[in-house]
């Protein structure tokens, strides 16, 4: 019922949320390699 659907609901939106912050870091990752390879 309600219950099963608001834990897919979390499950997505964790699986969504930790995708962003995979992205993030990956950002982050590669603007300080850039960084380190522009100066």
């Amino acid at each position: 019922g309600e219950i099963r659907v608001i834990a897919i609901a979390r499950d997505k939106a964790g699986l969504f949320f930790g995708q962003v912050l995979r992205f993030k870091n990956k950002l982050g990752h590669w603007r300080t390699w850039l960084c380190q390879y522009a100066y």
